[in-house]
C-alpha cells in the first residue's frame, strides 16, 4: 500500500512538473515578472466602501491589474480595516474569478498579515502580540493560538 501511495506521488509531481514548464515556455518574460510582483489592495478597491456588506473590488482596476500586468499576488484589507467573513469571501471569489479567466489561468496568490489573530477579518479572535506570547514561554498557548487563527 506504501509503495502504491509512493509511486503515484511520484507520477502526479512528474505531471505537474511538466504542466508547469509548459505553463513557463509559453510565458513571455514580462509575464512571468509580473506573477512575481505584488501589490496592495488599494490598487484594485473601489474608490470607497458605503458598507461593508458590498464588495470592494473595482473589476475594472482588477482585470488592469490581473490581465494587462499579469500581477500574481494581492496584500492587506480592503480600506486597511476588518471586513466581514461574508465580505472576504466576495473579494477572494471575485479576484480568483479574474485571474481564471486571464491568459495564464495562473490563480492569485492572496495575503493577509494575520500575526496576532486575524484581525482582519470582523468578529474574529485577537491575541497578544507575538513578542508577548513569547514572553510567557507557554509554547502550548503560542501553537493553539496558531491553530485558532488558521481556522479563522
Amino acid at each position: 500500500m506504501l509503495k502504491s501511495v509512493f509511486i503515484l506521488t511520484i507520477l502526479v509531481v512528474c505531471v505537474i512538473s511538466k504542466d508547469i514548464d509548459e505553463l513557463l515556455q509559453s510565458m513571455s518574460n514580462e509575464q512571468k515578472c509580473g506573477q512575481m510582483t505584488q501589490i496592495t489592495f488599494e490598487l484594485v478597491q473601489n474608490d470607497k466602501q458605503e458598507n461593508y456588506d458590498e464588495n470592494p473590488v473595482n473589476f475594472t482596476k482588477a482585470e488592469y491589474a490581473i490581465k494587462e500586468k499579469n500581477i500574481g499576488s494581492i496584500l492587506n484589507a480592503p480600506f486597511y480595516v476588518a471586513q466581514k467573513a461574508s465580505t472576504w469571501q466576495k473579494v477572494l471569489e471575485s479576484l480568483q474569478n479574474v485571474s481564471l479567466s486571464s491568459d495564464s489561468k495562473i490563480p492569485i496568490l492572496f495575503g493577509l498579515d494575520s500575526i496576532h489573530g486575524a484581525n482582519y477579518i470582523q468578529e474574529a479572535v485577537l491575541f497578544p502580540h507575538p513578542v508577548s506570547m513569547a514572553g510567557s514561554f507557554n509554547l502550548e498557548i503560542a501553537k493553539k493560538v496558531g491553530e485558532i487563527t488558521s481556522l479563522e
